[in-house]
């Protein structure tokens, strides 16, 4: 009987331990965490990312509140973020975390690790709300449409610094409308399907096979050297071949004419895209 009896009492100990470790999680106050996440924010992305509230959540997540992160002076709400640490980083020395990114246009779960100065990405979604993802409200034009992305990088810090991987970018039932158009005559533009894909290797981007298909159709082909240290100064060169499709050719005429595409017999222009991501050249 005093076996049984001891062995209940530390039954009861450790459940007592265990609700109090709950307690003292769940009821963390979050003015402190928000403050040490901003903190930590501030001194990773050079003061361009912030959260409004930050929160612990059962079983083992961090749950932030109106992220926001500052592209061009301008702060844009990237939604909400629920960070769950992946179970090896409580026992080993590499650190990792499944984070998944929520808002009105849409979730995007990914799962990011880092190990010997240097860190991996992988995740992607397939219903990303393109006219409610930030910034599309300053664009010139109106954009609706579905996004699908994915991707699989690594970096790794030596020598500078060296970005591999692929990435994937599908959209589809896309459409462009706007007043911007309206004033040149020309009606909201259709594109069925947007697809490329990307490959890097020790910085360089490389344009897969690249096609666009609706009203306008299309290739492009060309790289961009990255510079992760500072991704505005990356350098571009890229080429674009459009044209609009037959029975989008008059509707389109007027477009395609400002761009000089009416020397050739089907309307087609090309797009060369030079200087850096910050401060993009075109001609035609």
């Amino acid at each position: 009987m005093k076996d049984r009896s001891g062995l209940r009492n530390t039954v009861y100990i450790i459940f007592f331990l265990l609700m109090t470790a709950v307690f003292f999680f769940v009821n963390f106050p979050a003015e402190i965490v928000t403050e040490r996440i901003n903190e930590r924010l501030g001194a990773v992305s050079r003061g361009a990312a912030a959260v409004e509230s930050a929160h612990l959540s059962l079983p083992l997540s961090l749950v932030l509140s109106d992220l926001t992160v500052n592209v061009n002076g301008k702060r844009l709400n990237v939604g909400d973020a629920r960070v769950t640490p992946h179970l090896a980083s409580l026992v080993g020395s590499s650190r990792g975390a499944n984070v998944v990114f929520a808002g009105p246009w849409g979730k995007l779960p990914v799962s990011f690790g880092t190990d010997g100065g240097g860190w991996s990405l992988e995740g992607g979604n397939d219903e990303i709300e393109l006219s409610l993802l930030p910034g599309v409200d300053v664009l010139p034009v109106d954009i609706a449409g579905k996004l699908s992305i994915s991707t699989d990088l690594s970096y790794v810090s030596e020598g500078g610094g060296s970005l591999s991987g692929k990435i994937n970018i599908r959209l589809n039932r896309v459409v462009i409308s706007g007043q911007t158009m309206e004033m040149f005559g020309v009606k909201p533009v259709n594109l069925n399907n947007i697809q490329t894909f990307l490959s890097v290797d020790k910085n360089l981007l490389t344009l897969g096979e690249t096609k666009i298909e609706g009203d306008i159709m299309g290739e492009g082909r060309g790289t961009i050297r990255l510079v992760p240290a500072d991704v505005g100064n990356s350098r571009l060169d890229l080429t674009l071949n459009l044209r609009p499709s037959l029975e989008a050719r008059e509707q389109l005429a007027p477009l395609f004419s400002l761009v000089g595409a009416g020397r050739k017999p089907d309307s087609s222009v090309t797009v060369r895209i030079r200087g850096t991501v910050d401060q993009p050249q075109y001609s035609m």
